[in-house]
């Protein structure tokens, strides 16, 4: 069968980011399909797509679905309309069956499923398109897909029920197999990331074994953790950079949400040769100033901490497993190993109040040597626990696809972004957000000029 894989994800702010979750879909299907991909990021043009589409004349098209909007409450912006152009224009030009998929379904797919008016999506990992296509290819039952969902125009061909219902109403188990990434081929793609930044991504571990109140990395990946072994892991890192890579972010949804095999991976990167840096998202849990410096050995440079607040009522409140003072000594230790830290923090989640908020800002002051960027208001996606909790929100709009975001008892977001901002601009080295597109054009232009990594570095106070 053939199958053309189209990435949707447009968004290029701080920079853009490599669609890493194809190649471990190309990596399944091509031992039995003839795969082609197409990045909205790198081939936008009018006609790009429907030259695609009727060059390849594809008997199925998978759509990756990254995120449903950018989760900033000051300045929101959703992406369901330009999903909705594309498939428009998908449609136009092709017949072929579509199949969502992507972080972005998983988190709500009946409402998106419903939305785009697919023939089908898949829930969890992407591999799993395999079986749906064995299925239409007539090698497999279409009932038995891990993780289908079936929509109205396709409903007829599948099994009994009602139209955009999931064979498994839960997210599905995990794959039976080790993830097995087919590593992109030189050409424009590839040249797209490499001349913008000269990053790639990796991944080493999938699942997320913790319970943040906002996060949906347990619905998209499950909660458990499943370890990709460290040598095929260090293997793809020394493929990327013999392809050109200067930098690799690791896109666990935790670094160390298994210690040891992140030093196990650490390892393994010294053993191969990797030479480049690397950076990844840790959360401020590990102490150990002897873990962060056998990383610091094997090149990690960067440290991205998903911290979200300094006041230990919040943290409990959000079910981080930290608390103020282990985020302060995993701070000083990855320091001490050498290491670029940055600090994320989210404001006005459950429990924040004005109080909460100064704890916090406080804290933060004694972090040295280091950039904190802050955002405000957390988003409610379904199925997480905060919706769950939240009295009233069973229906959120369009099952999710409209952006809600939780509002602190007693003032609104809109006051916190007032005290924010005075807070945060006169702070060196703190920001508010991501920087916004001053940022990005910022980052883009030393991009252009030949460095390499996420950059914030060159921001620290």
């Amino acid at each position: 069968m053939r199958i053309l894989l189209v990435s949707a994800n447009r968004l290029a702010e701080p920079y853009p980011v490599y669609p890493i979750g194809l190649d471990y879909v190309r990596g399944a299907l091509l031992s039995r399909h003839q795969v082609d991909v197409l990045d909205m990021a790198v081939e936008p043009q009018a006609t790009s797509l429907e030259e695609r589409l009727q060059s390849f004349q594809p008997e199925l098209v998978g759509l990756a679905l990254r995120n449903i909007d950018n989760t900033e409450a000051a300045d929101t912006r959703t992406f369901i309309r330009e999903y909705r152009d594309l498939v428009q224009r998908i449609r136009g030009a092709s017949a072929a069956p579509l199949v969502l998929g992507g972080a972005a379904f998983t988190i709500a797919p009946g409402p998106m499923i419903e939305a785009l008016g697919a023939e089908y999506g898949i829930v969890g990992e992407g591999e799993r398109l395999l079986d749906l296509a064995d299925a239409l290819s007539g090698e497999g039952d279409i009932s038995s897909v891990p993780g289908l969902w079936v929509g109205d125009a396709a409903s007829a061909a599948s099994t009994e029920g009602d139209p955009a219902r999931c064979a498994a109403t839960s997210s599905p188990a995990p794959l039976g197999r080790s993830p097995r990434r087919a590593l992109p081929e030189p050409g424009p793609q590839l040249d797209h990331y490499l001349d913008r930044s000269g990053m790639m991504n990796l991944q080493t571990q999938r699942g997320c074994p913790f319970s943040c109140v906002y996060c949906t990395y347990p619905q998209v990946e499950g909660g458990r953790l499943r370890p990709i072994p460290a040598q095929e892991v260090a293997e793809d890192a020394l493929a990327l950079q013999r392809l050109g890579a200067r930098y690799l972010f690791v896109t666990d949804a935790v670094y160390n949400a298994d210690e040891e095999h992140g030093l196990a991976v650490a390892s393994a990167f010294r053993r191969v040769g990797l030479t480049i840096p690397w950076g990844a998202y840790f959360s401020p849990r590990t102490t150990d100033p002897a873990y962060w410096r056998e990383l610091a050995a094997s090149g990690l440079t960067h440290v991205e901490f998903g911290t979200d607040s300094l006041d230990d009522g919040v943290l409990g409140q959000y079910h981080k497993p930290f608390r103020r003072q282990g985020a302060q000594r995993s701070h000083e230790a990855a320091l001490d190993a050498g290491l670029w830290v940055a600090h994320f923090f989210t404001l006005g989640g459950p429990g924040e109040t004005p109080e909460t908020v100064q704890s916090t800002f406080e804290a933060a002051r004694s972090l040295r040597r280091c950039v904190c960027f802050f955002f405000v208001g957390v988003r409610v996606y379904p199925g997480t626990p905060l919706a769950e909790d939240l009295p009233g929100e069973g229906a959120l709009p369009e099952g999710g696809l409209t952006p809600v975001f939780f509002e602190p008892p007693g003032w609104s977001l809109a006051e916190l972004q007032e005290v924010a901002d005075q807070v945060i601009r006169p702070e060196p080295g703190w920001f508010l957000g991501s920087g916004g597109p001053r940022m990005a054009r910022a980052i883009s232009r030393l991009h252009r000029m030949g460095h390499t990594g996420p950059l914030w570095e060159r921001l620290v106070r």
